[in-house]
């Protein structure tokens, strides 16, 4: 996180409870980056809550085309094995509250643009997205510089398949 011009590093819980939906909804974990950028209601979070994970690989969950209900997992990590940084908003309060967490940015989804992806980062986007002043036109840039996932990332199958009931 970026406090007060000096980057620090803070334990926070995974997910994150506006305090307008404590009680009534689970904590949001991933959040649109159009949203986040454009909403008033992220005005605060996005000044002063900008974060990144650093992390090495994520497992990911895609349903099959077939109305079977199945899944299977994969392994995303770095092709050169390079750290990636995934963009996040996080609320860190003096006094411990319930509000505090981590939510991930995610960007793409919907129609031909393919599915939701989460916003991972180089280090140099890394450090632009910790910047209060990125606006919405930049940090699109950010995600379409980093979108090419096939170039960037590799995945691996996991083996085992899940069966989703809904």
């Amino acid at each position: 996180m970026n406090r007060n011009g000096e980057l620090c590093c803070q334990h926070v819980r995974w997910g994150w409870s506006p305090v307008w939906s404590m009680g009534t909804r689970p904590p949001l974990t991933h959040l649109p980056l159009e949203i986040v950028m454009r909403s008033k209601v992220f005005d605060r979070m996005r000044s002063t809550g900008r974060a990144v994970v650093a992390m090495d690989g994520w497992f990911d969950f895609s349903l099959d085309n077939t109305s079977s209900g199945a899944g299977r997992f994969t392994y995303k990590r770095p092709r050169g094995g390079d750290p990636t940084y995934l963009a996040a908003l996080a609320q860190v309060s003096e006094s411990p509250s319930g509000c505090n967490g981590l939510v991930l940015v995610t960007y793409g989804g919907g129609g031909a643009s393919g599915p939701l992806q989460l916003l991972a980062l180089d280090r140099d986007s890394a450090m632009r997205w910790l910047d209060p002043s990125l606006d919405w036109q930049q940090a699109l840039e950010l995600a379409s510089r980093n979108s090419d996932a096939d170039q960037t990332f590799e995945t691996v199958a996991v083996r085992q398949r899940f069966n989703v009931r809904r």
